[in-house]
């Protein structure tokens, strides 16, 4: 089944819906004592649209005696899924290493209940290993009118330590060519150090007013608590809007842990004159007409 034209920008994907989650979450009890699975599927039906949600809960005890005492593992997933054959495909390959979303799920589940069950082996010391565990993914996504997908994968993930790890990951599709967009294929090659230079001010400016400084000419991005005054292009984690080019760097990668998922959009205007022959394509398909 062909996906959808819109005029407008329209988001597609949404996660379940406040109700419905708390009804998953009634005999939590029931759920530690047997550690029965939650899940299936929630389609968007008010837009009769092709595209749904995959959705698997789970609460697992690493001491099933202990019934609602144990320490336990927190488990969910929120996965797109598109049924149009060669979109599917091309989402299957992208996103979930091939497989179904379904088949993803469930596979990313037994490995970390597997590592979970593994830090408790028989006769062990419960003070010896972190036993309250964290797992969490959700994709979100954005379909423009002239088959740009914009997907958003979130995931964090507490197994230990003093916190937990966050991670943010976006995917530029093309619905028409089938295939992943790559940040090359947008810009001229010669225009890398121009874009670099306008992504650093912009990160200035940015954090210069998050920290209620003014970013003047010799403020530095280490002045502002990044590692390094250059940073490089996030190349593999970029996403386009009508508004312009956005990046997204994950804790430790420019910033302390402290500065969480870090994000930054560039204003079209800015960048426009640097786009290559195809990036200009992929904006104006974009961009309301």
């Amino acid at each position: 089944m062909p996906l959808p034209e819109f005029r407008n920008v329209q988001s597609l994907f949404f996660l379940i819906p406040v109700v419905l989650l708390a009804l998953l979450s009634l005999d939590s009890c029931a759920t530690l004592q047997s550690g029965a699975k939650k899940g299936g599927w929630y389609e968007d039906a008010e837009r009769n649209s092709t595209y749904r949600m995959y959705f698997l809960e789970e609460t697992i005890p690493l001491i099933p005696e202990l019934r609602a005492r144990s320490p336990k593992l927190d488990f969910s997933v929120n996965l797109l899924d598109i049924q149009s054959g060669a979109v599917q495909t091309l989402l299957n390959k992208t996103l979930y290493d091939g497989m179904t979303c379904r088949r993803y799920a469930e596979e990313r589940f037994a490995a970390i209940k597997k590592k979970y069950n593994d830090v408790y082996p028989s006769g062990g010391a419960l003070e010896s290993a972190p036993l309250q565990w964290e797992y969490h993914e959700t994709g979100t996504g954005t379909l423009y009118h002239k088959g740009i997908l914009v997907i958003e994968r979130f995931r964090s993930m507490y197994d230990g330590g003093a916190h937990g790890m966050q991670e943010k990951e976006f995917f530029v599709l093309d619905t028409h060519a089938l295939n992943r967009l790559r940040f090359s294929e947008l810009f001229m090659p010669a225009a890398m150090n121009e874009l670099k230079k306008i992504m650093e001010t912009t990160l200035k400016k940015t954090f210069a007013e998050r920290l209620g400084m003014s970013a003047k000419p010799e403020t530095s991005l280490q002045m502002l608590g990044f590692f390094e005054n250059s940073i490089e292009i996030p190349a593999e984690n970029f996403f386009v809007t009508p508004a312009g080019l956005g990046f997204a760097w994950n804790p430790y990668q420019v910033a302390p842990y402290s500065y969480g998922i870090i994000e930054v959009e560039l204003p079209y205007q800015n960048i426009h004159h640097l786009l290559s022959e195809k990036g200009r394509a992929v904006w104006n398909r974009i961009h309301k007409k």
